[in-house]
């Protein structure tokens, strides 16, 4: 996969585009980033990596709120780790099989407990930290 690229409607049915370039992915090798786009311009965006068995998130991020741009970003995510897993299905590349992270509001337009309540609502809280498994 070279790039995930989706349209989709945010909540005042405008439509945006959730795109990542997934050109030269390896292993503990970088970050990445997908972001929701209007017309190019970044809008929200979700930054991670792959590691053995695992992606991490480092951040998420928003410009915008409450338009549900959060939600498409980890959405993103786990169809890409679903993607990658399905590319590699056959390698001797290891399968991610969770995604983690650490919950961190970063430039304080959010709090932390409204944070790890929308990780909650979205599955991604296990034991009391970010964590999703990936089936």
């Amino acid at each position: 996969m070279v790039k995930y690229s989706v349209k989709k409607l945010d909540r005042r049915n405008k439509e945006v585009e959730v795109y990542c370039d997934m050109g030269n992915v390896e292993i503990d090798r970088g970050v990445k980033m997908i972001q929701v786009r209007l017309d190019g311009e970044e809008l929200s965006s979700l930054t991670f990596d792959y590691g053995i068995r695992v992606s991490t998130i480092f951040d998420i991020r928003s410009n915008v709120l409450r338009r549900g741009y959060a939600t498409m970003l980890l959405s993103a995510l786990i169809d890409i780790v679903k993607i990658h897993n399905l590319e590699i299905k056959n390698s001797i590349v290891c399968i991610i099989k969770s995604i983690q992270g650490s919950i961190i509001p970063v430039d304080a337009i959010i709090e932390y407990d409204e944070l790890y309540r929308f990780y909650e609502k979205q599955g991604f809280i296990k034991d009391k930290r970010l964590l999703k498994l990936i089936e």
